[in-house]
């Protein structure tokens, strides 16, 4: 599979499934790409599959952001780091399917989801995911 069929592969799907497919091992076996291209789509859809409008649209300061999502996570975070999208609590639990390991949920409110343990690929280390929602719009970060 080509990078442009494997871009058209992943379009449609959330933002934290395609960073997954990415990262799975076995998938980066089936296209040929070099790795400075995977590289590349990974950052891109890393940096860009949060649609850049997203964050223009939350009508908050970046310190008030940083507050909310610090007091409903527990995790101190810098703006600027966040993921932005569109992706629902649902689809970010749907999407730890595609983890070598989906980790625990260790909080789930209407608005915040914390899951420890989670491992994108087998080898690496296992990491918590914070997705907070503003609105519309979700706010994530997996951190060590």
């Amino acid at each position: 599979m080509s990078i442009e069929n494997l871009k058209k592969a992943l379009e449609g799907h959330s933002t934290i499934e395609r960073l997954a497919a990415l990262q799975d091992g076995e998938l980066l076996a089936t296209f040929s790409a070099t790795e400075e291209e995977v590289e590349e789509l990974y950052w891109d859809i890393r940096e860009n599959g949060s649609e850049p409008s997203v964050r223009k649209s939350i009508e908050m300061t970046d310190q008030q952001i940083e507050d909310v999502f610090e007091e409903a996570t527990g995790c101190g975070i810098y703006a600027e780091d966040l993921v932005w999208s569109r992706d629902t609590l649902d689809d970010f639990v749907e999407g730890r399917k595609m983890m070598a390991e989906r980790g625990k949920i260790e909080k789930r409110t209407d608005d915040t989801l914390i899951v420890s343990g989670v491992q994108a690929m087998k080898g690496e280390p296992r990491k918590t995911l914070f997705v907070h929602v503003f609105g519309e719009f979700t706010a994530s970060k997996m951190e060590l």
